[in-house]
């Protein structure tokens, strides 16, 4: 009921921006500390580790692709737990319900489960370092 009914729809605030590296449909992205161009985000690496949103299409390197900053994804691959906490992952670009625990990850809240298909993607810009 929160988006239409077709898989792989999006809705909300979004930004063209600069591909630093190959981007896979649905990954998490940060920008990229030297050249300022968006990559895949790792909550396994300090670099990488501050998602700033989700690639709704796959971004080739050097090309300029769509990052939704805040708003839903539905994706009929997903299977969430309704209400869950979403994290960046410490595999590179995913989404999971289990914040990371392995020492010196980052851990970051990255959005909420509204369905089991149904994300609410809204990055915090607080991220913690698991000691």
């Amino acid at each position: 009921p929160l988006l239409a009914g077709a898989d792989h729809t999006t809705s909300g605030i979004t930004a063209q921006m600069l591909a630093g590296a190959a981007i896979s449909a649905f990954n998490l992205v940060c920008i990229h500390t030297t050249t300022q161009e968006i990559v895949v985000a790792d909550a396994s690496a300090y670099a990488t580790a501050r998602a700033i949103g989700i690639a709704p299409a796959a971004i080739s390197d050097t090309a300029t692709g769509t990052v939704l900053l805040h708003g839903f994804v539905r994706d009929d691959t997903y299977n969430w737990t309704t209400g869950a906490t979403l994290y960046l992952s410490e595999t590179a670009g995913a989404l999971t319900e289990t914040a990371p625990t392995t020492d010196g990850a980052f851990v970051q809240a990255v959005g909420i489960a509204l369905e089991p298909d149904v994300v609410y993607i809204n990055p915090s810009m607080d991220v913690i370092e698991h000691a």
